[in-house]
């Protein structure tokens, strides 16, 4: 871990876009992610058929550490002392990416950029 926390990009693919298993595994991914961030979620963008989407995070944790939280195929995970059941399959994938500081964006990308500034 390191001392400071840092900024991610966490995009997470679906590979089903059923109702009943959206209803299920996308409160436990926000829910997964607002435990390990040291700042209030944003969304970054999400696809109109809500198959792939993307969180801005902040926190303390390596990012392969965040992606092992998340995709953990129904398991349990123990990541930053935190128990994390896992809700995904291997048809799903995440991708975590620190961001730098230098960060620009248009109209249609307001709230992500200014919660990259602030935070």
């Amino acid at each position: 871990m390191a001392d400071e926390p840092r900024q991610y990009l966490v995009i997470v693919q679906l590979g089903s876009t059923e109702p009943d298993r959206l209803a299920e595994v996308v409160p436990w991914i926000k829910s997964t992610l607002e435990r390990l961030s040291e700042a209030p979620l944003e969304i970054a963008f999400r696809a109109v058929s809500a198959d792939i989407f993307g969180h801005l995070v902040r926190s303390k944790l390596a990012a392969k550490q965040i992606e092992a939280a998340i995709l953990r195929p129904n398991t349990v995970s123990r990541v930053g002392g935190l128990e994390l059941p896992g809700g995904l399959d291997n048809k799903d994938h995440v991708f975590v990416l620190e961001l730098g500081d230098d960060c620009a964006g248009s109209q249609g990308f307001s709230r992500a950029l200014t919660w990259t500034q602030r935070h």
